[in-house]
């Protein structure tokens, strides 16, 4: 990463990067499907934020020192996470489509994540 950086920014260009969503451990429709059978609160699926700040501790020092006036380092914890944890579902729909891709409802959570990049 450290090395494409630095030729896009020695063309000038500017740069948005993205970290990791948050990952499960559990592919996130099957479990809420099974949650939904066994009449299981889908809030014992959700993910502590922590669980993510530790998937993303080794790559941490490379997005801060990534970080410069070309290069913007965006972070999806923040708007998929609700305090210290990161739903699996919200209003009845998953936010996951297995354990770390996002369903369209979980892109249009991080949909403002991006709006500023797009604007005039």
């Amino acid at each position: 990463m450290t090395k494409t950086l630095t030729e896009l920014k020695k063309c000038g260009a500017k740069i948005w990067i993205m970290q990791e969503v948050p990952n499960f451990s559990w592919d996130v429709p099957r479990a809420l499907a099974r949650a939904a059978l066994f009449n299981i609160d889908p809030k014992n699926l959700n993910l502590p934020l922590n669980t993510y700040f530790d998937q993303v501790a080794d790559q941490e020092h490379e997005f801060l020192q990534a970080a410069t006036s070309n290069v913007f380092v965006l972070n999806p914890a923040k708007y998929l996470s609700r305090g210290a944890i990161v739903p699996s579902s919200e209003n009845g729909f998953p936010i996951y489509r297995d354990v770390h891709h996002l369903t369209i409802h979980g892109t249009m959570l991080i949909r403002p994540m991006f709006l500023p990049l797009f604007a005039p």
